[in-house]
């Protein structure tokens, strides 16, 4: 357990300082800044349950907690200080990967989760924010969404769970029949999203890898009953 934790950690730092890098190096600011260290941090975080424990993973969560409260506090990530809307999607965003690994044992599932947390949520804001005012935008809880935004994560989340059911699935119906598979992964990306439009301040890091998880559970539920 040691030496995997070790490993991990001096990666994880080492993509966070490759990411800084490439903001300062960039100048890539505001939320394309926070975004980009959420989908970096995100890729690598999908993989822990495959060679790490669930406690481990959810101690690293906690560690990566404290890393972006002192970051927040002393701002000297670009990342962290370039966004001027109140949120605590920071916090979230670490919690969501440790509630991911306690709530899915299967390693794929909880990949799901953190994929959505990361992928999906981080290119809709990168489309949202990169159209500016020439994105049709809607607003719902008193936040502001993008058409497109909104339509690139489904799509994201859509690509997610078809290789999930391509790949991982060991429910009959989905390894025989493709258009179940697709059905499925559509549906799934659908109501993820929504949860993603109703989720207040950051919240969406915890819920929607939460939601996205469940939906990769519940069709083989299911099935089994």
């Amino acid at each position: 357990m040691f030496l995997p934790f070790i490993a991990t950690g001096i990666v994880g730092i080492l993509i966070i300082l490759l990411c800084e890098l490439v903001i300062r190096t960039f100048k890539i600011k505001g939320e394309n800044a926070r975004k980009l260290l959420h989908i970096s941090v995100a890729l690598y975080a999908a993989t822990w349950a495959f060679y790490l424990s669930q406690s481990t993973i959810a101690l690293i969560s906690l560690i990566l907690v404290a890393v972006v409260v002192f970051a927040q506090k002393y701002t000297f990530l670009h990342s962290f200080k370039s966004v001027k809307r109140i949120t605590y999607g920071e916090i979230w965003f670490p919690l969501g990967i440790g509630v991911s690994a306690i709530l899915f044992v299967n390693p794929a599932i909880y990949a799901i989760a953190v994929l959505h947390m990361g992928m999906a949520d981080g290119l809709a804001a990168v489309v949202g924010v990169g159209m500016g005012n020439n994105a049709k935008k809607f607003r719902i809880y008193k936040q502001t969404k993008s058409i497109a935004g909104t339509l690139v994560f489904i799509a994201t989340s859509f690509v997610i769970y078809l290789g999930y059911w391509l790949v991982f699935a060991s429910v009959p119906v989905f390894e025989n029949s493709i258009t179940n598979a697709v059905a499925i992964s559509l549906s799934s990306a659908i109501f993820v999203a929504a949860t993603e439009l109703v989720s207040p301040k950051g919240s969406d890091n915890i819920l929607v890898p939460i939601v996205a998880g469940l939906f990769a559970i519940l069709p083989t539920i299911q099935l089994i009953i």
